[in-house]
């Protein structure tokens, strides 16, 4: 479809969000940018009934890495706990009023991964008590959290790090993709050295002593990372911990640190190449603030560049489906239940688990990149032919209200206005519905042809038919798949 010029609520909430629908349009319309984006970011913010009460079937998220190895029936099957974080980041973002939040947690889902699979026990711990306790504080504050969290320790072999045997992973990643990228020339010496002020740092669940630091594992001597230069005397666990703070935050804070923060921010939810004006001003902001993440978010969701950029990024195959549940309102058929360790099948009856089928087939299940980098977020990783097939063929079951008993099928009757009856006042509604404007008039007159050859049975029944072929048209069209 052609695209035409967007309000400002269309832009924020197409890039901001999982999905809208037109209460939440009339809401932003009503708050305004700035009370928006303050109600948004406020950490007080209170989740709705319906997410809350579902996140208790979900015990493991409020674990320790500790408390599920020493709880049936995590302790004998680790892999329940990266589920229920699974099941539960995707309702959250579904369903969750604290839409810009749940879209950051996702954006440090792929800046400091930790994939699941190495360790699951610690998945919950991570979510909890890294990326989502610091998603809207400072980044600083989050990479350190991060470094000496069980989940990260374990996928980057932190805890394999010794004086004896020194293992470069984390060190290297924190360089190459944590804090100053590629962009800036660091030596394998930089390496290295950032390696032996993290060694002999470790976090092993079944020890049930949570993080360690251990003198007898740590490389002391001078080290310099990047112009940062430490004595690194080791000696005890609180000067290991120090030391290792205190080069995290030095790299945290360097200009280069900003600018390539601000550059995955921007390519986030901007465009695939933001501008390099965007970058500046958000990069500046970012030293300004230490890092502060509401702060460099505000600046780029308030900036020209941002309300410039509707339909300039690809919604990735979650965001896809979730934008399809909350523009029909399409909620659980049922409640969330918690899982049955009698059963073969854990979560049998869970509806969640529908969304996490759909997320593994389109490869885009929460937790689920293997590699450091995070999911790819650039639109040629995302619009391949068979990808595109099957989110038509989702549009289908969604749209035609066939999700087998999970979820509620959309009641056009309320959402395009029953009393309007006409083919052409079904499709506009239809329209204005998902996109927030009616189609161009070539647009129109091609669905138009479709829509007008659907008939058959009672008026009510006519309307239901044309209504879900109307609105899996425009779920079709190329402007669905862009934010």
């Amino acid at each position: 479809m052609a695209m035409t010029q967007a309000t400002p609520g269309l832009v924020v909430l197409s890039k901001l969000t999982y999905g809208f629908n037109p209460n939440d349009l009339a809401q932003f319309n009503s708050m305004g940018l700035k009370a928006w984006l303050a109600d948004q970011l406020n950490p007080n913010k209170a989740e709705n009934p319906r997410v809350s009460a579902g996140l208790k079937a979900f015990p493991s998220l409020s674990m320790s890495p500790e408390d599920t190895k020493n709880n049936f029936p995590y302790s004998i099957k680790n892999y329940l706990v990266a589920d229920e974080v699974i099941l539960s980041t995707l309702f959250r973002r579904t369903w969750s009023d604290r839409q810009l939040f749940e879209m950051l947690v996702e954006f440090f889902h792929d800046l400091i991964p930790s994939p699941r699979g190495v360790a699951d026990e610690n998945l919950s711990h991570y979510d909890t008590s890294v990326l989502r306790k610091y998603a809207l504080g400072n980044y600083p504050d989050m990479l350190v959290a991060s470094s000496r969290s069980a989940a990260m320790l374990a996928s980057l072999n932190g805890n394999q790090n010794d004086k004896y045997n020194p293992n470069e992973n984390y060190g290297r990643e924190l360089l190459e993709l944590f804090t100053v990228s590629t962009a800036t020339s660091y030596s394998q010496s930089d390496v290295v050295n950032a390696a032996r002020v993290l060694s002999g740092i470790s976090w092993w669940a079944d020890s049930g002593q949570g993080l360690q630091a251990n003198p007898g594992r740590h490389w002391n001597g001078p080290v310099t990372v990047l112009g940062w230069s430490d004595p690194n005397p080791g000696g005890s666990s609180k000067v290991i911990l120090d030391t290792a703070e205190r080069m995290i935050r030095y790299l945290a804070l360097l200009p280069a640190t900003a600018r390539a923060f601000s550059l995955r921010l921007a390519r986030r939810f901007v465009s695939d190449t933001p501008p390099g004006s965007l970058i500046d001003g958000m990069a500046g902001v970012y030293l300004a603030t230490s890092g502060n993440i509401p702060a460099i978010v505000t600046f780029m969701a308030q900036s020209a560049e941002f309300a410039d950029s509707d339909g300039q990024k690809i919604k990735r195959p979650t965001e896809f489906v979730s934008s399809i549940f909350r523009a029909l309102s399409i909620f659980p058929a049922k409640g969330i239940m918690a899982g049955d360790p009698m059963k073969d099948n854990f979560f049998e009856g869970n509806p969640l688990q529908r969304l996490q089928q759909w997320a593994i087939d389109h490869g885009h299940v929460p937790y689920g990149w293997p590699f450091p980098n995070g999911y790819p977020d650039t639109v040629a990783a995302w619009t391949t032919l068979s990808s595109q097939v099957m989110r038509w063929n989702l549009v289908r079951q969604l749209s035609y209200g066939w999700a087998g008993g999970d979820f509620t099928a959309p009641n056009y009757s309320v959402l395009l206005h029953s009393n309007k009856t006409s083919d052409s006042s079904i499709l506009n509604s239809a329209a204005t519905l998902l996109l927030g404007r009616r189609l161009d008039s070539l647009e129109q007159a091609a669905a138009l042809k479709v829509v007008s050859n659907v008939g058959g049975g009672t008026k009510s029944e006519a309307f239901e038919r044309k209504a879900q072929v109307a609105v899996g048209i425009v779920l079709s069209a190329p402007d669905w798949n862009l934010r």
